[in-house]
């Protein structure tokens, strides 16, 4: 369920930015494997003008991404999606850093409190940064209708 709830957040962001191809990493393992399947087979579904370019997947265990940071510079594609969890998302970030690629990493420090870190930045360029949070709730329909209004009242000019 994350990962199509990823996709649509990512759904904007690909046809505003008019991105036609995209690479995915992901750990060769039973929840690598799903994450990455659930992904293409949801962007298929809502994005199907951007194209799967490649499938990378890394051993459970290894810790040198050098050769997978290669390959996606290589490859060139608009959008990475990384089935990469715990420390060797830190440690990816590291490396591409170490490499001089330009680099960002989300790190969740607790429920609601994010950080986002970047990398290899030139001085004078304008970064930008969207953050998009979602949260998976039961559907109350009394409820959403409440939260809806107060949206939209906490929205409205002057509020």
């Amino acid at each position: 369920m994350q990962w199509a709830a990823t996709v649509v957040a990512m759904k904007t962001s690909i046809k505003g930015e008019g991105w036609s191809n995209y690479v995915t990493l992901g750990a060769d393992y039973e929840w690598g494997g799903d994450a990455q399947r659930v992904f293409v087979s949801e962007l298929a579904k809502v994005s199907p003008e951007i194209k799967l370019k490649k499938e990378l997947w890394f051993k459970l265990g290894e810790s040198d991404f050098s050769q997978y940071i290669s390959a996606v510079m290589a490859l060139k594609p608009d959008l990475l999606f990384g089935a990469i969890a715990g420390k060797d998302n830190e440690t990816f970030w590291q490396q591409a850093k170490a490499a001089g690629h330009v680099a960002s990493l989300l790190d969740q420090e607790r429920p609601n409190i994010f950080t986002q870190s970047v990398a290899n930045i030139e001085p004078g360029v304008q970064v930008e940064i969207e953050c998009l949070y979602l949260q998976l709730t039961r559907l109350d329909p009394g409820k959403i209708q409440d939260v809806v209004n107060q949206a939209q009242q906490d929205l409205a000019p002057g509020a």
